[in-house]
């Protein structure tokens, strides 16, 4: 019982209440001061996609990348150690948006959302990383990139 309430506690307090979809003003307030903000571009080129502003509070990063005032991909990192299970499920949660995310391969850390939204875990850098089929569609026009999975789940 203590290790939930500890759960909770951690949960309620972390960074990792940011979600897809805020507006820069909905994203200062949960998360305080920007410490840095640049334009975001696309992968091989240098066609703008939006504008990213990135947070620190504690041990975390989270930068968002804003198109069209709206948050359209997001990315937490912990500082100095490794995102838990358990906080991968609740940055999941928070950025539900009334819709279900689903392991696309089960056990690894990649995730559809019903939307076509994504979401993967990057162990190497310690960070969680979500993606909106806008922000997706972006790049891939902006890149030249074609996206590998298709929009909904189960097409």
């Amino acid at each position: 019982m203590k290790y939930w309430m500890i759960l909770v506690v951690l949960l309620l307090t972390s960074p990792a209440k940011a979600r897809l979809g805020e507006n820069k003003e909905e994203l200062v307030k949960r998360l305080g001061s920007i410490v840095k903000e640049v334009d975001e571009v696309a992968p091989g080129s240098q066609r703008k996609l939006g504008r990213a502003i990135t947070f620190e509070q504690e041990n975390w990063r989270v930068t968002a990348v804003l198109v069209e005032g709206k948050c359209q991909k997001i990315s937490y990192q912990k500082l100095g150690e490794q995102i838990s299970e358990e906080l991968q499920q609740h940055i999941l949660y928070v950025n539900r948006a009334e819709q279900n995310w689903v392991e696309v391969t089960p056990g690894k850390p990649h995730w559809k959302r019903d939307d076509g939204a994504v979401a993967h875990y990057n162990e190497k850098e310690s960070a969680m990383v979500l993606q909106t089929t806008a922000y997706l569609d972006l790049v891939e026009k902006n890149s030249g990139s074609k996206r590998k999975s298709p929009r909904k789940t189960g097409e």
